[in-house]
């Protein structure tokens, strides 16, 4: 079992985070019904329960929600490869060299 937050634990705490809508219709995604949709800061009190839901993120279907979150140099978001859930990131500034 994880949470979004655990899954900071050893990254730098984003500035903002942003779910996209979860449908009500969404196997697996059932405890995420109404969570905020809007970029919020880390820290706002709105999405700090959020942040601490219990998912599974092991082999099967996603049981988190799809979201980005933002650093000062990375934006994080969820990957999902071979069944198995996990965070992904890419710079939030790339330079060409």
């Amino acid at each position: 079992m994880a949470t979004i937050r655990q899954w900071f634990d050893d990254k730098k705490s984003p500035d903002f985070i942003q779910f996209p809508k979860v449908e009500e219709d969404s196997y697996g995604l059932e405890q995420w019904y109404g969570v905020p949709t809007l970029p919020l800061e880390w820290e706002d009190p709105i999405v700090q329960p959020w942040l601490d839901l219990e998912f599974d993120d092991g082999f099967g279907s996603q049981e988190v929600p799809s979201f980005f979150a933002w650093t000062c140099d990375k934006v994080y978001y969820v990957w999902e490869y071979d069944g198995a859930t996990s965070l992904a990131s890419v710079p939030r500034d790339p330079v060409i060299e």
